[in-house]
Order: structure tokens, then sequence, then C-alpha cells
């Protein structure tokens, strides 16, 4: 974990320099809580967290969310010490979770293709910077309701790792969403994230909460969830190895979608892929 370097140590803001003191509550994140504020005549978000606990913690969002420039991701403003408490100064995101959306709104089938696009090309994105993120969920992809548009949020689980084949230990996601290694205190890589993804594409077209593997078998074997269940099988396969790297699932993503009928086109997709990146 980061400890404060002279390199975030450029980013910290004077309470006094805020513009308002924590307002409404907006919710809870990974080791803080998020309260509405304003910071040079804008809104923003505050993340607290107590210093005395969070401390390593804290630097490490910095030194990640400081290092990404990406407009599905939420921006960092700055931090804040003050008193026995640490401070996120966030970019406040206009909308609501995937999970609350799906839970009291319909969105129809070429909008869940789309935003399952839009949050890969993302990963992608995370991937690429060996940003491991480590908790991809519905409650940590904010959605404007208008425009469709994302905004992951929350990084206190994320690791940058040293190359793409990296492996590290420890505890990271949430239940329903964690790769079968983590569970069982094993090495993982990125592959874990593709593994929350492929259960975010399953809760997004199934609008069922996560599932243990039969139950989630179950339903993908329901005609509904043609052509997109083998992409969610792809990805939650329980041997990490099997599983996609998020570019190789960005090159093959709409050809999957627009097979309609057999197994076939699917490994026709695959096979395409694979002869086309050995030439």
């Amino acid at each position: 974990m980061e400890q404060e370097t002279s390199s975030i140590k450029e980013n910290e803001i004077r309470y006094e320099d805020l513009d308002s003191p924590p307002g409404r509550r907006l919710g809870s994140g990974n080791f803080g809580r998020i309260f509405e504020g304003r910071y040079k005549n804008r809104p923003v978000a505050y993340k607290i967290m107590k210093h005395a606990i969070h401390s390593s913690i804290f630097f490490n969002e910095i030194s990640i969310l400081k290092s990404l420039d990406h407009e599905c991701i939420c921006s960092l403003y700055g931090y804040v010490r003050h008193e026995n408490l640490m401070i996120l100064v966030l970019e406040k995101i206009h909308g609501i979770s995937l999970y609350h959306y799906l839970l009291y709104q319909e969105m129809d089938l070429s909008r869940k293709q789309q935003l399952g696009k839009q949050v890969l090309s993302t990963m992608v994105y995370l991937h690429n910077q060996l940003v491991l993120y480590g908790d991809l969920k519905p409650e940590n992809i904010m959605i404007h309701p208008e425009t469709m548009r994302h905004k992951i949020v929350d990084f206190g689980l994320s690791q940058r790792l040293e190359s793409p084949i990296s492996k590290v230990k420890g505890m990271v996601g949430t239940p329903g969403y964690m790769a079968p290694e983590i569970i069982q205190e094993e090495e993982y890589g990125l592959k874990v994230d593709v593994f929350a993804y492929g259960m975010v594409l399953y809760v997004l077209f199934s609008e069922q909460p996560p599932a243990s593997p039969t139950t989630r078998e179950y339903y993908l074997r329901s005609r509904s969830f043609r052509p997109y269940r083998k992409l969610i099988r792809w990805c939650t396969s329980e041997e990490a190895e099997y599983r996609p790297s998020f570019l190789e699932l960005s090159m093959i993503y709409d050809q999957v979608l627009s097979q309609q009928t057999t197994d076939t086109g699917w490994w026709s997709c695959l096979l395409s892929f694979f002869f086309c990146s050995s030439v």
C-alpha cells in the first residue's frame, strides 16, 4: 500500500480552502462514508475516513486515482487531513448506481448491451494501466438516467500491479462477485476483475442477484439469455486461465452479441479472433 509521498502531497488541500463542510450523506464506500461538499465553487463529494485506521488505504486510493484520466472514472480533485479525519475530494457523480437503476427502473436490451460494452471499455483502460480494480459490482457503477453514461467509483480496494501477469494475495471484492481464487485465499491477478464483470453482465441481463454456479446455470439456459450466455460463462470460468482478458473481450463483444442462433456462431467468433491475432 502507498504512503504519503511528495507526488501525492501535491494534491493536498487545506481544510480552510474547502467551500463548505460535509453536508448531506450520499452513501458509503469501501472504508469511508460519502458526503456532499463544495470546492472551488463546484459541487463535489467528500469521502471521509479515519486517519488511524485507513491511512495506507487512503494514500493508495489517491495514488491510483491521480494517475488515471478517463471520462468514465470518478475524478480526484485532492485530499484533506483534518484533525483525525482524512477526506478525499472527488467529482460528484450525477445519477444513481446500476444496482438501484435495475431495482427501480426498466432498461431495454439494447441499452443493456451498450452499457456492458461501455463498462468493458473502461475496464480495458484500467487493465492497460495495470490497475486491478478489485470490487466491480452494480453498486460501484453510477448511471446517468438520461444519457446512460456510466462512471466507476470507489477505488478503495484497487491495486497497481507490476506487470499484466503479476499475482497478489488478500481479500478483495464483494460476495457474489468474488472469483473462486479469492474465496480460496489463493494468489490472483487481473482475471478476478473479469469474473466480476461476468457477474455484472449476469445481473444486468437477468435482473437477478448474483447467484451460485448452479442457480446461474439455470437462468443461463433460458432462451432469453441468448446470445450472451456464453459470454457470461466464459468470464465466470472457475479457472482464471480460461477467462479472457478484457482486451480479448472487447475484440469480440459485438460479434458475440450478434449471434442469435446456435453455439457454432460463438466458437466461430473465438476461432476468428485467435486466428487473426496470430498472424
